[in-house]
């Protein structure tokens, strides 16, 4: 009895085993041999032993691949000292040095804080000290200009015509003739003799005999152009014409106590620039440059050690940093009325004792409260409609645009670095502000970008945007990392710009709907920021249920104007008619995004489904991504789907249905898909076989894991203050999870600062005899996301509309004699000392009357 019993068993293990079998073979689990996991709690075990085991181990062994070793790198943002020296080549302090030096931000730093440092040694007073050169190329890579500066073939403000012979055609695809935003070498001395332009600008053009010169100089905006020519665009117009910023903000590192812990919240320093003619020179024809080894001996520079020396000496002054943070902001209905006659009013008595930024500021605002039609004031790096993806430049601002960066390795660092400077910015000077829009939800989904976005949206009160425009406008904000003291430093830096109508407070024309950015200088990548203001504009009708029943828009009752409608529900709007009430923002809550220590706005739910409906906050698909609750990241839909298939063949119906239904256009496409995976082992399986976003997953796992455990106690009402604070002290902190761009580059290329101008000596020899190099290629989508994006669109722009140029504007309709009225430029704050009592709008540099009709 008991054999017989032993032998069904045996036969039916047998029968099961068989089937196990025959499964595996048919669905193909694997191809990497991968232990069976049975529990979600394996899944970190199991992922550690794999990932120690594929690349922990090698790398200790110094066996792993290239491609792994870069990866590696992404891992720890530690400091490396070596990589902050470069050794200057001591023909560059001779007495006849070449024209050129290879830009790095590295050179700017250790110059800059060396001489900040040296002027506190004697000088305690902060408002004594001020930066005396400046020159965009020291800020701002410009080598693409290099071999046109050089090379006696000079290029010409014709090649970057792409007319196409029709003006009716041009304009209604926004193409200018350069005539209209370019000048060229032979031009000079003519522009000089025309009455019509005046002394500032003058100023500028005489200024382009002084120096090497392409053979063109933009001066603005130059409309839809091909990528490379956009590029350049950009590079001619901040080595010629951009105005000298009016101050820089030194986003500073924060001291340590003897625990390790930080002793302030953040720290940053506000200089004045020298405004006068004197102060436009670079840094290396300056004497800060040749004075350098004189007094330390030798030509190896240290950033690090340059930075150290100057916040020793800043700790002597009276300089604070912010010590301090609240966890909820409580905001009043007075932050949101605009007051610009009263502000106006209250300046104008003492505007022979403002500073420059303050009297800017005045002139900008008299000119806001004078300016009927509001011309667009800030552009972007519009492309050509015939390139691929044109649309993306729409994202980028033209005058700092260095290629699509869309989809590529150098978004991740880049967006990062933007919006943990800007929130190191508005932290440490208290301004009230929080992340909106877009932004919102990304951040509701995992606390990090969304990887197809590639901007930023906050909003303020128009109060807390008079205070930062009237300070801060016109600013560079270098950002000097170096967080926690142990963390690399950082050479990102970045442009405040406020627009010129921040009185007008309605949609009007729609050109000016951003009120100002904040811009990444090395690649034109922007946070829009935008004030909410009290207005007389019509209200939503879903806060009619705040209001008394005759009060509201169903009736015919009149007795309430708007204005006074939404004074009395506290609703406020953006110019591009977003509205929030009082209720809505506050109070601010603090949480953290991209890591970095954030305020939300207090109903962010109803925020977001007013503006993107409920199921943005629930569906897992949007276009060419899905969201993995595992890994708390969004993946492409297609290389996941592709998996899966190949795992499980019976869910390629299931499959290619979810596939193919888009959010907007499936009432619930995450009810054809219950679950991605089916156990730990596919989710492991899944991220070793996807190495960027395994590491990605490495990189963000923190940030995530805490914000899944922030909304899980905000989804259910409850507070959020002791995740974040212990003791009434802040008590969380993350270190930066990727690297500066710069360093980042530096690696990735290996950088060596000698070695890189010993080859651009050769280069200019080589030019000087008339040679030429092949143009730098664009970096494109990679070619993964491009085929898929091909097929569903990412997230629909949000480009502004456009301002057309009219046929006149282009054409002198048969007078010779009369020069086109061209369309406006941006306003910018020329380098000037004085600054005019009464401002005049905006004019664009006139061209030379054209010897040709223009068609």
């Amino acid at each position: 009895m008991l054999f017989r019993k032993v032998r069904c068993l045996l036969v039916l293990l047998f029968v099961i085993l068989t089937h196990l079998l025959i499964l595996a073979y048919i669905n193909d689990y694997t191809e990497v041999p991968l232990k069976i996991s049975v529990s979600a709690n394996n899944f970190w075990s199991f992922l550690n032993e794999n990932f120690n085991e594929k690349f922990i181990t090698p790398f200790h062994n110094q066996k792993l691949e290239d491609e792994d070793m870069e990866r590696m790198y992404l891992l720890s943002t530690e400091m490396n000292a070596n990589v902050n020296q470069i050794l200057v080549p001591e023909i560059y302090l001779s007495d006849n040095p070449p024209p050129l030096i290879t830009y790095d931000p590295r050179l700017t730093s250790s110059l800059l804080l060396r001489f900040l440092g040296d002027r506190l040694t004697f000088d305690k007073d902060l408002k004594n000290l001020q930066i005396p050169y400046f020159d965009w190329s020291d800020y701002v890579d410009l080598s693409l200009l290099n071999e046109l500066l050089i090379n006696p073939d000079k290029a010409k403000c014709s090649d970057f015509d792409i007319s196409t012979g029709s003006v009716d055609r041009d304009n209604r695809n926004e193409i200018i003739d350069p005539r209209y935003f370019c000048i060229d070498d032979f031009e000079i001395d003519d522009l000089l003799q025309q009455e019509e332009i005046d002394e500032t600008k003058k100023f500028k053009i005489r200024q382009l005999k002084d120096k090497l010169s392409p053979g063109f100089h933009v001066f603005g905006y130059g409309g839809r152009s091909k990528k490379d020519m956009k590029i350049m665009h950009s590079k001619s117009y901040l080595y010629d014409f951009m105005p000298t910023p009016l101050s820089m903000v030194l986003l500073l590192p924060v001291e340590m106590d003897e625990n390790g812990d930080q002793k302030s919240l953040s720290n940053a320093l506000q200089i004045n620039i020298n405004q006068e003619a004197s102060g436009s020179k670079k840094l290396i024809s300056s004497s800060l440059f040749k004075d350098f080894p004189r007094q330390e001996k030798d030509t190896n520079l240290d950033a690090k050690a340059q930075l150290d020396y100057f916040m020793e000496q800043l700790k002597s002054t009276d300089h604070k940093a912010n010590q301090e943070i609240n966890y909820t902001r409580h905001l009043s209905h007075d932050l949101f009325v605009d007051n610009s006659s009263e502000i106006l009013a209250s300046l104008l008595p003492y505007k022979d004792s403002l500073n420059l930024q303050e009297r800017s500021y005045l002139n900008t605002l008299d000119m806001s409260l004078n300016t009927a039609y509001a011309h667009k004031y800030f552009f972007e790096a519009k492309i050509s409609k015939q390139e691929y993806k044109n649309e993306l430049g729409g994202h980028y601002d033209w005058r700092f645009f260095n290629g699509i960066v869309n989809f590529s390795p150098d978004q991740p660092p880049l967006l990062f670095s933007l919006i943990k400077a800007w929130l190191h910015f508005v932290n440490q000077y208290k301004l009230n502000t929080w992340i909106a829009h877009g932004t919102l939800l990304s951040w509701y989904w995992n606390g990090l970008a969304f990887p197809w976005d590639i901007d930023f949206d906050v909003q303020m009160p128009i109060q807390d945007l008079h205070s930062m425009c009237k300070t801060f406008n016109q600013s560079l904000v270098m950002d000097l990392g170096n967080d926690f003291g142990t963390q690399e430093l950082r050479y990102s830096k970045y442009f405040l710009d406020c627009g010129s109508y921040i009185s007008q407070r309605k949609r009007g024309n729609g050109n000016n709907n951003i009120d100002a950015r904040f811009i990444d200088v090395n690649s034109g990548i922007y946070i829009d920021i935008t004030g909410l203001a009290l207005t007389d504009t019509v209200s939503p009708t879903r806060y009619d249920k705040m209001l008394p029943f005759e009060l509201r828009k169903n009736t015919k009752d009149e007795t309430i104007s708007d204005l006074q409608r939404n004074e009395h529900l506290k609703i406020y709007n953006c110019r591009n008619n977003h509205f929030q009430s009082l209720d809505d923002i506050s109070p601010l809550r603090l949480s953290i995004y991209e890591g970095q220590l954030s305020y939300i706005p207090n109903n962010y739910k109803s925020m977001l489904t007013n503006e993107y409906q409920a199921k943005a906050m629930h569906f897992k698909k949007f276009n060419v991504f899905t969201f993995i609750e595992q890994y708390n990241l969004w993946v492409v839909t297609k290389e996941m789907i592709s998996f899966v298939k190949n795992k499980y063949p019976e869910s390629s119906v299931t499959l290619r249905k979810y596939r193919s239904n888009n959010v907007l256009g499936q009432q619930n496409p995450d009810a054809l898909i219950t679950k991605e995976f089916k156990s730990d082992d596919d989710y492991v399986q899944y991220l070793l076989e996807h190495k960027d976003l395994l590491f990605e997953f490495m990189i963000t796992e923190k940030i995530t894991k805490f914000h899944n455990e922030e909304m899980k106690l905000l989804n259910e009402g409850k507070s959020t203050e002791h995740l974040l604070f212990k003791d009434n002290k802040l008590n969380v902190s993350f270190k930066p999870f990727r690297h500066d761009f710069f360093t980042l580059r530096s690696h990735t290329e290996g950088k060596n600062f000698v070695r890189d101008n010993e080859q651009l000596l050769r280069d200019i020899e080589e030019w000087k005899k008339g040679g030429s190099k092949e143009p730098v290629e664009q970096q494109e989508v990679t070619e993964e996301i491009k085929e898929e994006v091909k097929e569903e669109q990412a997230q629909p722009q949000k480009e502004e509309p456009t301002e057309v140029v009219k046929d006149s504007q282009l054409a002198s309709n048969g007078n010779q004699n009369q020069l086109p009225k061209l369309p406006p430029l941006p306003l910018q704050q020329e380098d000037q000392p004085d600054v005019p009592d009464k401002p005049v709008p905006p004019q664009p540099l006139q061209p030379l009357k054209p010897k040709i009709q223009p068609l």
